[in-house]
């Protein structure tokens, strides 16, 4: 699974993006995204902050 984290607003003519392969989160992280995947078909707002402060905010 890869998840893909817009890095500048769309209103701003960007579709800039970062692409997260999940297998290089931590397990924790890995784990809630895949629940939160099989749950809803999607992975939620305040997991896809987390794993972005994880990979980008170090």
């Amino acid at each position: 699974m890869k998840l893909y984290c817009v890095i500048k607003a769309i209103e701003g003519d960007s579709n800039d993006f970062e692409e997260i392969d999940v297998s290089t989160l931590p397990e924790s992280l890995r784990r809630k995204a895949m629940r939160d995947w099989s749950k809803k078909s999607y992975v939620t707002d305040e997991t896809l902050e987390e794993i972005y402060d994880n990979q980008f905010n170090k």
